[in-house]
């Protein structure tokens, strides 16, 4: 295996006008079962991104508003939610 990670943006990337296809999905699923890891970047709002798509298990790290929050899998749906603060 030579990648073992795959980070990918939502909004034009994943997702068209918003909407993941049930192609990328079932897509995302054969990288989870092919042993790797996935991590979701976007500038999105976690309450808001965990409202429209339904398969955030499928990652094992969200990266939400612009870095702002970052939020891990511990089990299955279950996330640990990280928020990075900064002093400007």
């Amino acid at each position: 295996m030579r990648y073992f990670v795959l980070a990918c943006d939502y909004d034009g990337t994943l997702a068209l006008n918003g909407q993941v296809s049930e192609e990328i999905t079932a897509a995302l699923k054969r990288v989870r079962e092919s042993g790797r890891k996935l991590i979701l970047v976007t500038g999105r709002e976690l309450d808001h991104l965990q409202e429209i798509y339904s398969h955030l298990e499928l990652f094992d790290w969200v990266v939400a508003e612009n870095g702002a929050k970052a939020a891990g899998r511990l089990l299955l749906e279950r996330f640990t939610i990280v928020e990075f603060r900064s002093n400007c």
